[in-house]
């Protein structure tokens, strides 16, 4: 994807008001600029925000991200310190045929995923998607019962409606080299300065709305700097007018920036020479469950489940095992993530069936007698908030660069930013408003 580095500017207007945007507003203030950050709904955070209850910290979306330089950087300027997961946390495990595996496939099939891994051409085949190069580079077994798992836990996804470019947007495939070797490649031409000191997962003390409290605290300490909430943009050709000049920042969802898009003179031949199709979206319920019992058998970070194995969750994370102070009064949080078909147009009520009987199958697990009925449930649904990596959205990322490039020939400052665009995860999201 082409590179467009961001042009100075004494103003920046930035449109929305997600991590993204909090960022990107960061950013700017840190380079001298003045910033004007609208947000259309009554919160700032996007899908990111913790919510305090009388057990303990739920959080709405993602528990953590994994460390970097940049994030590092930012947490520092912020003044607000990251939170390490405790040794519990390594202990990730797999499930199947009802017991839990670290490593879930025989010595054979981890041979043949080896041998792939050092030996096999990493670079992905036209068309290829997650799961076929997948199978093609670790084998069958190791993509069903570890890869399969592991994206479906983390990202909600099947790996068939997964582009393995767009998946690995950040990192160079070299010609006919192992994934070993490209790693090493990689690796090598990254700066020894961009290391962290931590490594691995991290979070804060607060949760992750102590990132959106200080990003915001940090904004309008800034006397150049405005934050409007309930305020949506609908028209780019009117904000282009009436802020001439300015550097304006898109950090909204892949819906609302189609939106903006569509009625914008100057993408609309762009968009056409693309002939997008449709785009694909994912809805996500995350289930935090406080209560006097765990399904866990000893602390670990989670369980991942491969399709077909008779549990609905995609995954379960055991939130008083991963980072301290998460729980209070009851001693066990987890949290339980669904999504796909399953889970349209269900209410609350539905998903704590869908929870009690993913939880009576896993009851042997723990070797509990019988699962007690003393609990406190918290449920948040994100309907089609995230979007499905595909070919098409990476198709649209590169529209997305030649639209920046029709408005640097035509000296408007303009850059498309959120969830979307180059790289999946939340350190991604960072790092990209911040480079």
């Amino acid at each position: 994807m082409n590179e467009i580095s961001k042009s100075p500017s004494n103003k920046v207007l930035i449109i929305g008001g997600g991590v993204s945007g909090l960022v990107n507003a960061y950013s700017a203030i840190q380079s001298g600029s003045s910033v004007i950050l609208h947000e259309k709904s009554n919160r700032l955070g996007g899908l990111i925000g913790t919510k305090l209850t009388e057990n303990g910290y739920v959080e709405q979306a993602a528990n953590g991200f994994l460390n970097s330089y940049f994030i590092e950087k930012l947490t520092k300027d912020l003044g607000i310190e990251l939170l390490k997961p405790e040794k519990a946390a390594n202990k990730r495990r797999f499930f199947r045929s009802n017991k839990l595996y670290k490593i879930p496939i025989s010595i054979f099939q981890l041979l043949r995923a080896v041998i792939g891994f050092c030996f096999i051409n990493s670079e992905p085949q036209e068309n290829e998607n997650m799961e076929t190069w997948s199978q093609r580079v670790f084998g069958k077994a190791f993509t069903k019962f570890i890869v399969e798992p592991a994206i479906g836990g983390i990202y909600s996804t099947e790996l068939k409606l997964m582009y393995v470019q767009l998946v690995f947007s950040k990192f160079t495939f070299h010609k006919n080299r192992s994934l070993l070797r490209n790693i090493f490649l990689n690796r090598k031409n990254k700066s020894k300065s961009e290391k962290p000191k931590i490594r691995g997962l991290v979070s804060f003390k607060k949760g992750m709305q102590e990132l959106i409290d200080s990003l915001h605290s940090f904004i309008i300490k800034n006397n150049l700097a405005k934050i409007h909430l309930n305020s949506e943009i609908t028209n780019l050709n009117d904000i282009l007018k009436s802020h001439s000049g300015s550097e304006i920042r898109i950090c909204t969802s892949l819906s609302g920036t189609l939106r903006l898009l569509q009625n914008w003179d100057i993408a609309k031949d762009i968009l056409n020479k693309f002939k997008l199709d449709s785009f694909t979206y994912q809805s996500i319920i995350t289930v935090t469950r406080f209560g006097m019992d765990t399904i866990f058998p000893y602390p670990a970070f989670g369980i991942l489940f491969p399709r077909e194995e008779g549990i609905l969750a995609k995954g379960i994370l055991a939130n008083h095992s991963i980072f301290k102070g998460r729980v209070r009064n009851m001693p066990y949080s987890e949290t339980w993530i669904y999504s796909g078909d399953l889970i349209q147009d269900k209410n609350d009520d539905d998903i704590k069936n869908f929870l009690e009987e993913d939880r009576k199958k896993l009851l042997s697990l723990s070797k509990l007698e019988s699962l007690k009925t003393n609990s406190d449930i918290h449920i948040k649904i994100w309907k089609n908030a995230f979007p499905i990596y595909n070919k098409n959205l990476y198709n649209f990322n590169l529209c997305l660069d030649e639209i920046e490039l029709a408005c640097k020939v035509r000296n408007i400052p303009i850059r498309f930013y959120g969830n979307y665009r180059r790289g999946i995860g939340l350190r991604s999201l960072i790092e990209n408003a911040m480079n």
